[in-house]
């Protein structure tokens, strides 16, 4: 419910985590990406009062590795020469002549 609740207020993206054999403290882990601009706090705050969450839980905010998948994987794609002067290539790459 958490999760969709961070959804709602900014997160692009919730995973949940559940150990395998609960212990007394029943503790699960909430993994969510935000926009580097995004006041994750706030949308923290308004995600837990959303669903009448009373208890003070902890979080921790940590900067991750940011890039730009499109561009990282269109770098993995290169012109295939299928025969001579027959070539495949990307529309993202101008075709050597």
């Amino acid at each position: 419910m958490f999760s969709e609740a961070l959804l709602c207020f900014g997160a692009t993206s919730t995973s949940v985590f559940e150990p395998d054999s609960y212990d007394s403290n029943n503790e699960i882990s909430i993994v969510s990406l935000f926009d580097v601009s995004h006041d994750v706090h706030q949308s923290n705050a308004l995600a837990a009062d959303s669903i009448g969450l009373k208890e003070t839980h902890v979080y921790t905010v940590t900067m991750g590795y940011h890039s730009n998948w499109i561009q990282d994987a269109q770098e993995s794609f290169h012109p295939i020469e299928v025969t001579e002067g027959l070539w495949i290539v990307p529309e993202w790459i101008t075709p050597l002549v």
